[in-house]
């Protein structure tokens, strides 16, 4: 069994310049609720596949718990064994699969839990005192050994998503594609039109609703919206284009120009086609 995921969600979080998308990328493969039984894998593969969706799982958990900080990310370990073996564990992923860097880090922060674990302890247990939040706030001042080992798996899935997942046909994800896609519904109406440039959405971006009217047609950098070019009303009506930089139109859903912006000269009407500006 390997994750089956979205090719554009794929595409979308491999844009690492948005800071959260390293993580999104992780949670593809951690909570991917679709597994591809049929591919033919080795026993040994098989084994390294569900590896590596175990680590996107420990992962994603990590991150998603120690958003608040690591102190509370602490609280849910009732015991210090349990501290150790968790970490033990991300160690022993580390040095399988190439983020040893951060095995220093990973142990610093088992010594930090272990050197605090009396005031984690009360700190969990006296979430209503007054002086509660600055308590947390000054032990969390002192953690100092932040691992990097998202970044360092979201990169491996990059790099060689196969390892990791297939798309939502089953299929190989090319890490380096450049051409259009199409997203369909699953009763076949079409969702988005894209185009992607060496593995990074890139290009005209067009988005249709659950009827399969064209909506917004936009230029997309990778995880981020350039700017709108045309927008479509439900009925199929142009609602607004883009000239250039500075110049556009926008229609009342009647099919009526509302607004009208050219250079410096600027137009409005009412939906019956009387001139209000």
């Amino acid at each position: 069994m390997i994750p089956k995921i979205n090719k554009y969600d794929f595409y979308l979080y491999s844009d690492f310049r948005n800071g959260d998308n390293p993580h999104a990328l992780i949670q593809l493969i951690a909570h991917s609720n679709e597994f591809l039984d049929e591919i033919s894998l080795s026993a040994e593969e098989q084994k390294a596949v569900s590896k590596r969706v175990e680590l996107c799982e420990i992962l994603y958990e990590d991150e998603w718990a120690s958003r608040n900080g690591k102190i509370q990310f602490f609280f849910d370990f009732t015991e210090r064994k349990f501290v150790e073996e968790y970490y033990n564990k991300l160690i022993l992923y580390a040095k399988e699969f190439n983020f040893e860097s951060e095995i220093p880090n990973l142990e610093k922060t088992v010594a930090f839990y272990i050197e605090n674990e009396i005031e984690i302890k009360e700190l969990a247990e006296n979430q209503d005192d007054d002086d509660w939040f600055d308590k947390v706030q000054t032990l969390e001042a002192k953690y100092k050994y932040y691992y990097y080992a998202v970044e360092k798996i979201a990169h491996q899935i990059v790099a060689k998503p196969d390892d990791f997942c297939r798309d939502e046909e089953g299929k190989s994800i090319d890490p380096n594609y450049t051409g259009k896609y199409k997203d369909y519904l699953k009763n076949g109406i079409l969702k988005r039109e894209y185009s992607v440039v060496n593995g990074q959405i890139l290009g005209e971006f067009i988005e249709y609703d659950n009827t399969g009217n064209k909506r917004k047609l936009s230029i997309k950098d990778g995880y981020f919206d350039e700017e709108i070019i045309k927008s479509w009303y439900d009925n199929g009506q142009i609602e607004f284009e883009k000239i250039n930089s500075s110049d556009y139109i926008y229609w009342h859903k009647n099919g009526q120009k509302e607004t009208e912006r050219i250079g410096d000269v600027l137009k409005k009407w009412d939906n019956q086609g009387n001139i209000v500006q």
